[in-house]
């Protein structure tokens, strides 16, 4: 599995327990960049409109921890969008773009 793969099941997988009331899945990501300290952008689309997008300009915690974190504040508290609902984010969102870069350093 790529590092995008892996990055997009854990937003996924992060919404679908969280929006459902369960908590936040952990995950044992196989990639070596997920323990980096990078900023990270968790963007949600619907029908290619933006939905929701927050993010970390910079690295305050490893890439493991703070995507799931901004997927669930991007579905949950962008101040532009009421808050994503388990039913809409499990079919609607097909595509999620996560951009992380740091110092003009993509991680992915």
């Amino acid at each position: 599995m790529s590092f995008a793969e892996e990055a997009l099941q854990a937003v996924r997988k992060t919404l679908t327990e969280v929006l459902a009331g369960r908590p936040a899945p952990i995950f044992d990501f196989v990639d070596p960049r997920f323990k980096e300290h990078c900023g990270l952008f968790v963007t949600l689309k619907k029908h290619g409109e933006l939905r929701g997008c927050i993010g970390l300009v910079r690295g305050i915690e490893p890439l493991s921890q703070a995507i799931g974190e901004m997927a669930v504040a991007a579905a949950t508290h962008d101040p532009r969008f009421s808050p994503v609902r388990l039913r809409v984010a499990r079919h609607r969102y097909r595509n999620l773009g996560i951009d992380a870069d740091e110092q003009s350093h993509r991680c992915f």
